[in-house]
């Protein structure tokens, strides 16, 4: 796992020469969908859809079409729809609902286990 914050471009040379079949970006976007609304697209998606207009200083879409260009790696993007993209906002309930169910997925699928909602959602 690797935070990017607002510069995913900061890491995307890094990510593209790392040998890594899959990166998942993991990031609040704006679907124009009700808040704790989930998507998950691959990098043709992610660059139809976010092509430069963005909240870093490149868009996803972007930096999925650098690291897919050194042409092992799949970039993914799972977002979630937030209620607001002003920083500084806080988190709404049905994006912490989300949140909530999208790390016990990932838990099942990443570590093989099954998880609940009142487990901590770590690989152990």
């Amino acid at each position: 796992a690797v935070v990017a914050g607002t510069v995913p471009e900061n890491i995307a040379g890094v990510l593209a020469r790392g040998g890594y079949d899959h990166v998942v970006f993991l990031d609040a976007v704006d679907l124009g969908a009700e808040p704790g609304s989930v998507v998950f697209m691959d990098a043709t998606e992610i660059k139809s859809k976010f092509p430069q207009v963005s909240t870093h200083k490149i868009s996803l879409g972007m930096a999925a079409q650098v690291i897919e260009a050194e042409g092992r790696t799949r970039v993914w993007l799972l977002g979630v729809q937030p209620k607001s993209l002003r920083t500084g906002s806080e988190m709404s309930e049905p994006v912490k609902q989300s949140l909530k169910l999208l790390a016990g997925l990932l838990t099942e699928v990443l570590c093989g286990k099954p998880s609940t909602v009142e487990t901590k959602h770590a690989c152990t």
